[in-house]
This record gives C-alpha cells, structure tokens and sequence, in this order.
C-alpha cells in the first residue's frame, strides 16, 4: 500500500518512508480513532472560506475527479492537480507545493 501511496520515487530516502509509515505504532496513531462508518456526513458545501485542494493525479486509492468534485461543491476553491503524482504531494514534490500554497495565500491575502 505504500508503493502505491508514493508515485515519485526520486529523493525520498528509504529510511524515511520506512520510519514513517512502516512500523505498527505509527500507523495506529495516525488512524486511532477514525471509524469511517461512526462520521457523519459533513456539507462541505456550506464552506465559503477559501480552500486550496492539491492533488496527485495518480493517487492510486481515490481518483483525481473526486478532487473536481470536491472543487464543484465548493464555493471558493482552488484546485491543483499534480500529474505523476500519487498520495502526498507536498512530499513527492515539496517545493512546488510548497510554491503553490504561498502562492495562493498571497492571492487571498492570508496575513
């Protein structure tokens, strides 16, 4: 499941993804308490706020249109979509993700 969760492989050392995301007390910290089936459904479209949705083309568990639908029900979004890149961008491509969300709170005027 992690090969598939990152597409890029270039300068993500092994060790880090293995510390990461290999061992059994990070993976249950990270899902402890999350029941798919317990949570409500939430209205996201009552948010009005702006919101920046970055997305890997190639996530290889929830398709790229899902992020188009996310940014159709919303009323102020902007959407980035990164091709050839899976699971975590701001990972797999840090300093164009990274570029990308100064650059929209520049373009709010986020202060």
């Amino acid at each position: 499941m992690l090969a598939a969760a990152y597409l890029y492989k270039g300068d993500l050392p092994a060790e880090y993804v293995d510390k990461k995301y290999s061992n059994d007390e990070s993976r249950f910290l990270r899902f402890s308490g999350f029941d798919s089936r317990s949570q409500e459904p939430v209205d996201v479209t009552a948010l009005s706020l702006p919101t920046l949705i970055m997305w890997g083309s190639e996530h290889a568990l929830i398709p790229a249109r899902v992020a188009d639908q996310f940014a159709a029900a919303l009323a102020n979004t902007t959407l980035v979509v990164y091709a050839d890149v899976g699971h975590v961008p701001m990972e797999e491509i840090p300093e164009r993700s990274a570029a990308d969300v100064v650059g929209f709170l520049e373009a709010i005027n986020y202060r």
